[in-house]
């Protein structure tokens, strides 16, 4: 994926739900950092952050930035792409991720620029078995919980460890038949663990 920044300053990383791209994008910048460029991370939002971004990036520098769930805040993408064109005493690349179903108004943005797409597939269910197993190794030994996890997962990797970390072997697990049910007792157990609610 690296590579793909040599070729071009703007890189989209595009799939479903829970199947890495922001995992896939960090570990980019994170190899980027050792070479020199500074990393930075805008999560999406409403607010506007062109004041934000004149006032970031310095001369002589190199930057690598994630735009986290562009789709969320096209305004804000759309300015972002405008400064890489612009000429610059700095280096400027950036790594866009936005879920496949609704990457259309994120392409829109990027249509008028060069860049890369890396698309994501969902996980299959032999790779979900593999991140629940090497999350918590004693599922091979319950094979109705294992199941359950990887057919509520559906090819997303963070449903299947939310429901790993959630499941207790020999206590009720009627909550692995709803994806609603799931978030509840996730973040039940959450609660109990840190003890803030």
């Amino acid at each position: 994926c690296i590579e793909v920044l040599s070729r071009s300053d703007r890189m989209l990383i595009s799939g479903g739900a829970g199947v890495g791209k922001s995992k896939l994008a960090v570990k980019i910048l994170e190899e980027l950092a050792k070479e020199g460029f500074n990393p930075i991370v805008i999560q999406s939002s409403a607010i506007p952050l062109w004041d934000d971004l004149i006032h970031l990036f310095q001369s002589g520098k190199s930057y690598i930035v994630l735009f986290d769930d562009a789709n969320k805040s096209i305004q804000n993408l759309n300015y972002l792409l405008s400064i890489v064109d612009k000429p610059k005493a700095y280096t400027l690349k950036v790594i866009i991720t936005s879920r496949d179903y609704i990457k259309k108004q994120v392409v829109n943005s990027l249509e008028s620029y060069s860049y890369e797409e890396i698309v994501l597939s969902e996980f299959k269910d032999e790779d979900i078995e593999k991140i629940i197993l090497k999350d918590l190794p004693n599922l091979k030994y319950y094979l109705d919980i294992k199941r359950s996890i990887i057919e509520l997962a559906k090819g997303n990797a963070r449903v299947a460890l939310m429901a790993t970390h959630s499941v207790v072997p020999g206590a009720e697990t009627n909550y692995l038949s709803s994806p609603v049910l799931l978030y509840e007792e996730y973040f039940k157990k959450i609660e109990a663990e840190i003890g803030v609610f």
